[in-house]
């Protein structure tokens, strides 16, 4: 499998935009500015930073279980934080190809320089 870019969480941070979130009444994912409703969107537009967010804030668990993504959910709320290999995880779960998440870390890396 291929290596990721470990990310690490400013739970904080996280916390501080889960409460704008929550003062909102935000209760869906959105990625690209689309509310996301169903699981081929979430491959569509997935956003390893922005599912990072949504798992550290909890919204993506609340999102399978809204939906009735049972066997998702559950994986879900199998993970924690700081493992080890969470992002290749979280590929695994909502079906996307690790290859994806690979280029788009070379695209924002070579954005960034």
């Amino acid at each position: 499998m291929t290596k990721y870019r470990t990310k690490t969480f400013d739970k904080a941070k996280v916390n501080e935009i889960a409460n704008v979130f929550k003062s909102f009444n935000v209760k869906d994912i959105i990625l690209d500015g689309i509310r996301i409703k169903n699981i081929e969107e979430l491959r569509e537009h997935f956003d390893m930073e922005a599912i990072l967010f949504y798992f550290a804030s909890g919204y993506l668990l609340s999102w399978f279980e809204k939906y009735y993504y049972e066997v998702e959910a559950d994986k879900v709320s199998q993970l924690c934080d700081n493992d080890q290999n969470l992002q290749e995880k979280l590929c695994e779960i909502v079906g996307v190809a690790p290859a994806i998440f690979v280029e788009e870390v070379i695209l924002r890396n070579q954005q960034t320089e």
